[in-house]
């Protein structure tokens, strides 16, 4: 098991018996809540209560973990600034960015393909 409760299993092989050329990405985005992060995070820099206000239904603790995944990954980047009080903000990198064409997509697919069958 991992930290986020998910247990890991080998990515799976493709046809010509190889890894899937996508897996650690299916891995980082499958994670629950990841998608989510990074979409609040779409429009700029936010403070840690902002994503949290931003992704209903996470907790504080997940939300802490996603974002530690997301800073391991490069995805997101922390800034803590040198005040009283100390003041933490996170903003997705160039990486991270490079994603929202991804997620957008995502969203598309959803938009079109959603539960009610339209």
């Amino acid at each position: 098991m991992t930290a986020g409760g998910a247990s890991r299993t080998k990515a799976p092989k493709t046809a010509g018996g190889g890894s899937c050329p996508a897996a650690s990405s299916f891995e980082l985005l499958g994670r629950r809540w990841v998608p989510y992060v990074i979409w609040a995070l779409r429009h700029g820099p936010r403070r840690f209560t902002e994503i949290l206000r931003a992704v209903p239904g996470i907790t504080d603790r997940v939300l802490t973990m996603r974002l530690r995944d997301l800073e391991a990954a490069r995805i997101v980047a922390r800034r803590q600034f040198n005040e009283i009080p100390p003041r933490v903000e996170y903003d997705l990198t160039e990486r991270g960015r490079d994603l929202m064409p991804v997620i957008g997509e995502m969203e598309r697919w959803s938009r079109r393909w959603d539960r009610s069958g339209r």
